[in-house]
């Protein structure tokens, strides 16, 4: 008999339960073992001493193509179903009783291309042959006195690959060579119990384990020896281990509930993940806004179990595995067993590379999964991106209907003690992977079926025009035009005065006279004289041809300067129906035209070092960020001023421009597109900087929240300063043609119109003028943290944080928000970066939607806009004080960021690891910037410099 476990609306996964075996008392707690390949399951007998072997056959359809959740019965309103079991009823094969004691671990093998069955009891290790007769067994070689003087002991964990076989007895590993029988290696090296060993099948002689002591150790099977050591790395014992074979790293779990992940390169931490926690926050994300169907039935599966205050008294055979003092454990929090799988790829290309649809397609379906069983559930995590996909119960799902004409229900698991994952059988869609659960209270051994949705699940809060929920998609790139009330329609058109005309008193013969001031010096004619001859062009000897990419003749400064009008850019409806890709022609420092690499290597050295400010005590610079022509960096420092490096192609000569105005540190700096002007933002204003005028003082100043035109008769105070911490960000938006301001608790939109004319007698007064299109309102928080948008080229959508946690999606053709994605980051995000593309780089248009988000203690999320959820997390630098910036590489690989380890860090998207860590600096790293033109990195530091790698 089977019954199937109901799963909440937005689940990965469901649980069939499918048969459950009684063990003997003594064996009730000893691991069992499972072969997909075969169809067998081998589990400790209900008589004393014996092993069963049960045969079971999988009833998945290769042709099957549904996803969880679109077919079958069940409550549409929570999302639960009861489906057809994965796998069928299984069937006794045989029994094996060679052992002396109770079996305490048992693991299948390959022998010569057969498969085999290694059973473990009580100092004793016995080879079993499962063709012909099963009653023959070969017992395996025993450790010397010499060696260990009390035996072999008792085998809490074994595994095997290729012909040989690990079993974890006491505070030894004894390896053995199952094609002999006798043992390779006795490993002696940590102080504690061994709880669990892996072997890293994609490396040669590699094996991995973890104690009770809190380290792991790494060992070269080839030689016997201990190739790494760690550290005491958790404040509790390790319990178990899996081995990730694509991204090269394993994951280790402890009893407190913490994953933490490590890779093979250098056995640094990669990542730490809370699993109970980011299970509970997942439960109240998708429960927000949700309302129960009374007239259905309660479903207390559904429920995500995060009760980290109630506690479970663990028999003495089951604390015994998990280390002393561990008797009363909180019931999520013991990790019984992890295992990865990887979503099959239609393409058959290796996982990890990217197609030739793009990097973003393959960080949605190219994902690694990890399999997590804890006590009381079992869950899925995106290992990639930390995030808990689903999360199912064991103790709450004995009301759940049986799929059988039987009254009797099935006899299931309550509290597990031990899991053991079998590999997967796929399809297009879906994937089903078998799992056997050992009671930790009842002496039962139960097997169930795991299925896995292939497809992306929407998260966040969708909001149509209409205002109704429903699931969508969203793009940086639209194809629709906008509407006809739409505020990006706005333009602020300002009414010139006709220059007044001064009467001439004529004659022109008195030096005093009015209207002498415009005439010559002399009376009737000029005198020829080199005075006032003008100056001769100088002759043009050679001018290199720049626009070999394009067809129009134009060359690439035309077209920037051009791109500065309200109509001109690139259309989104066009580019969305052709499907091109962003970028242009580059000029290089030959003078042809070249693109920007694509397969790029990181950049590792430190190629130049420019000094921001002067005197025996540098100014901290916070922030840098570089132009669209690649040449020209603002550096922000804090002590409010903001300097302009140009830095000249070979890196070998740079000029610092300095820009005085903000009353207190500069927090933010933005470049338009056409490269003439630089926006920055402080607290309380914003100032817009010409680079083109030789004037120092900036040409808009935006000092109130409405306009800068004169007040009228009769107008309030709405049009009141900023004040003091108000402002968090500003940026160009729309192509130069607005600006956007995180202003409180909400995102305003200003048109604007600039003159950079320059008169020396009334520098102070500016032509330039502003005024308010429209202000939304951040739904939630109290203020917002970051902002973002593209300006490159035409978007609908922009993005901010807010101070309680979350991330909307503004639409500002209809003014509205699209998207809430609630408690984004377990902070509030002081950043988010877009892949805003390069004009120097080619990329395909579903690139662009990606973006991330940072948060001091929580790392960098990479999030995919059109599902709306975290498709990678960064998290190997060091940000705990220091709010640290980031930036996307324009070939759309790498993610850089500063550190305060004095390093700046260099990710690889398709891994989410670390590739490159750039050291040379003094201080804190507190910003990068990618060049865009060529492949290299600007980081600022807090020893007042920045610095160029390549």
């Amino acid at each position: 008999m089977s019954a199937t476990v109901p799963f909440h609306a937005g689940q990965n996964m469901e649980l069939t339960r499918v048969w459950g075996f009684p063990t003997a008392g003594s064996s009730a707690h000893a691991r069992p073992a499972i072969c997909v390949r075969t169809g067998r399951v081998a589990v400790p007998s209900d008589t004393p001493n014996e092993v069963a072997i049960f045969t079971y056959q999988s009833i998945l359809s290769k042709g099957e193509c549904d996803p969880l959740n679109t077919s079958g019965v069940g409550d549409g309103a929570t999302g639960a179903r009861l489906a057809s079991s994965g796998v069928a009823q299984p069937q006794l094969e045989a029994r094996l009783g060679g052992h002396s004691s109770a079996p305490t671990a048992m693991c299948f093998c390959t022998v010569g291309g057969t498969t085999r069955l290694v059973t473990a009891a009580e100092n004793e290790v016995l080879l079993w042959g499962l063709e012909g007769d099963c009653e023959r067994c070969t017992r395996l070689e025993l450790p010397p006195p010499d060696i260990s003087p009390h035996g072999l002991g008792s085998v809490l964990h074994m595994c095997c690959f290729d012909s040989q076989c690990s079993s974890a007895a006491g505070k030894s590993i004894c390896v053995h060579n199952l094609g002999t029988g006798v043992i390779s290696w006795w490993l002696d090296g940590h102080s504690a119990t061994v709880t669990a060993t892996a072997f890293a099948t994609h490396r040669p002689a590699m094996l991995v384990s973890v104690s009770e002591d809190r380290t792991f150790v790494v060992w070269d099977l080839e030689k016997g020896t201990s190739i790494f050591t760690s550290c005491i790395e958790s404040p509790t014992s390790f319990v178990s281990i899996a081995v990730d074979t694509v991204l090269d790293r394993f994951a280790v779990g402890s009893i407190d509930g913490t994953i933490r992940f490590f890779t093979f390169r250098d056995y640094t931490r990669l990542h730490t993940m809370d699993y109970a926690g980011e299970a509970a926050r997942r439960h109240r994300r998708f429960s927000r806004g949700s309302t129960p169907d009374i007239a259905a039935p309660a479903a207390r599966s559904s429920r995500v179990v995060t009760g980290r205050g109630s506690t479970t008294k663990l028999p003495a055979a089951v604390a015994a595995t998990l280390g002393d003092g561990s008797d009363d454990l909180r019931n999520d929090g013991v990790l019984l067993q992890l295992a990865f799988v990887v979503r099959g790829q239609d393409d058959g290309g290796e996982a990890g590379t990217p197609p030739a649809a793009g990097i973003a397609t393959v960080l949605i379906e190219g994902q690694v999964l990890l399999f997590v069983g804890t006590t009381t559930s079992v869950g899925l995590v995106d290992s990639c991106s930390m995030q808990v996909l689903s999360e199912v119960s064991l103790g709450d799902q004995l009301d759940v209907p049986v799929e059988s004409d039987s009254p009797r229900k099935p006899e299931l698991v309550r509290v597990a003690g031990a899991y053991v994952f079998g590999s997967a059988e796929s399809t297009t869609m879906n994937s089903i992977h078998t799992v056997l659960t050992c009671g930790a209270f009842d002496q039962l051994v139960e097997l169930a079926s795991l299925r896995v949705s292939h497809a992306p699940r929407l998260s966040g809060h969708f909001e149509s025009s209409g205002g109704a929920t429903e699931p969508q998609s969203l793009s940086m790139l639209s194809g629709a035009a906008l509407l006809d009330d739409s505020p990006l329609h706005a333009v602020l058109s300002l009414v010139k005065k006709a220059p007044s005309q001064k009467k001439s008193g004529g004659g022109g013969s008195a030096r005093g006279s009015k209207g002498s001031t415009s005439a010559p010096v002399t009376f009737g004619r000029k005198i020829k004289s080199s005075g006032y001859a003008a100056p001769s062009k100088p002759a043009k000897m050679f001018q290199p041809k720049t626009d070999f990419g394009g067809s129009s003749g134009r060359s690439l400064e035309k077209r920037a300067s051009k791109s500065s009008g309200d109509n001109i850019g690139i259309d989104p409806a066009r580019l969305a129906s052709k499907g091109s890709s962003m970028g242009g022609p580059r000029v290089s420092r030959d003078g042809l035209a070249t693109a920007y690499p694509i397969d790029c290597d990181p950049p590792v050295t430190c190629v130049g070092t420019f000094p921001v400010s002067a005197g025996p005590r540098p100014t901290p610079v916070h922030s840098v960020r570089i132009g669209p022509a690649g040449r020209s960096v603002a550096a922000l420092a804090t002590d409010g001023t903001v300097s302009v490096v140009k830095i000249a192609d070979d890196l070998a000569t740079s000029s610092c421009r300095t820009f005085a105005g903000h009353a207190g540190p500069a927090i933010a700096a933005n470049w338009s597109a056409d490269n003439k002007y630089l926006l920055t933002a402080s607290r309380d204003e914003i100032l817009v900087w010409s680079l083109a005028s030789k004037s120092r003082e900036p040409v808009l100043n935006m000092g109130t929240r409405q306009h800068n035109f004169k007040p009228k008769e009769g107008e309030g105070d709405g049009n009141r300063p900023f004040g003091k911490g108000t402002i968090c960000s500003a940026q160009f938006y729309y192509m130069d043609k607005f600006v956007l301001v995180g202003v409180e608790g909400a995102l305003s939109m200003y048109k604007y119109s600039l003159d950079a004319t320059v008169d020396d007698l009334k520098r102070l007064q500016t032509k330039s003028r502003y005024r308010e299109v429209v202000t939304l309102a951040h739904p939630g928080a109290k203020s917002i943290t970051a902002i973002a948008a593209a300006n490159n080229f035409y978007s609908y959508l922009v993005l901010t944080a807010g101070s309680d946690r979350s991330i909307n999606v503004f639409d500002m053709n209809v003014a509205q928000s699209v998207l809430q994605i609630p408690e984004a980051q377990s902070r509030a995000a002081h950043l988010i970066e877009l892949n805003r593309g390069s004009r120097y780089a080619e990329m395909p248009p579903d690139s662009l939607n990606l973006f991330f988000t940072a948060a001091m203690t929580d790392g960098i999320l990479m999030w995919d806009l059109r599902v709306g959820n975290v498709v990678r997390r960064f998290a190997s630098h060091r940000d705990r004080a220091t709010p640290v910036g980031l930036d996307f590489s324009p070939c759309g690989r790498y993610v850089a960021t500063g550190s305060e380890d004095r390093h700046a860090y260099v990710y690889d998207v398709r891994t989410g690891t670390s590739v490159s860590k750039l050291s040379g600096h003094t201080d804190v790293v507190t910003d990068v910037s990618f060049r865009p033109q060529r492949p290299g990195l600007i980081t600022s530091c807090v020893d007042g410099k920045i610095r160029a790698f390549e």
